[in-house]
């Protein structure tokens, strides 16, 4: 049986990103403006207890439960020197439309951008080099991580 994964998510939808109410929310946790549902989400964590506290606006959310397939999610996995960052990456990264995971490792960071098109890999890519940011980058599936 497939693992169950939670994320919080909007009751309401928004036509323009909404930045005030992004702000409120990631005062509490990670959240962002998913363009395509023009929803708000937080990132996707293993269980209930990981999700961030909000309770003050419980009223506002919905908790999500995941189907977890491990063999069909793709992402890239990208490896940063946390000497090299900056304010400038820290609001892109905060912005990205998309889930994503941001791991200390030995080296620095790992960025991980889950189910995205070779066009968007692209764009990300882009945006790193603009912001001058040297990288390391791998296309993984979880069965294939040690």
């Amino acid at each position: 049986t497939p693992q169950q994964e939670v994320q919080l998510v909007s009751k309401i939808t928004y036509a323009e990103y909404p930045r005030e109410e992004l702000n409120r929310y990631n005062s509490k946790g990670n959240f962002y403006y998913d363009e395509i549902d023009q929803r708000i989400k937080s990132n996707v964590a293993n269980s209930a207890e990981q999700l961030p506290p909000v309770y003050y606006f419980r009223n506002d959310l919905d908790t999500l439960q995941l189907a977890k397939e491990k063999d069909s999610v793709h992402y890239f996995k990208l490896d940063i020197d946390k000497l090299e960052l900056r304010g400038d990456f820290s609001e892109w990264f905060v912005r990205y439309p998309g889930r994503k995971e941001l791991r200390e490792v030995e080296t620095g960071l790992e960025i991980r951008i889950f189910d995205k098109t070779e066009k968007q890999r692209e764009h990300v890519l882009s945006t790193l080099r603009l912001l001058e940011l040297s990288y390391t980058e791998e296309w993984l599936t979880p069965a294939a991580e040690n």
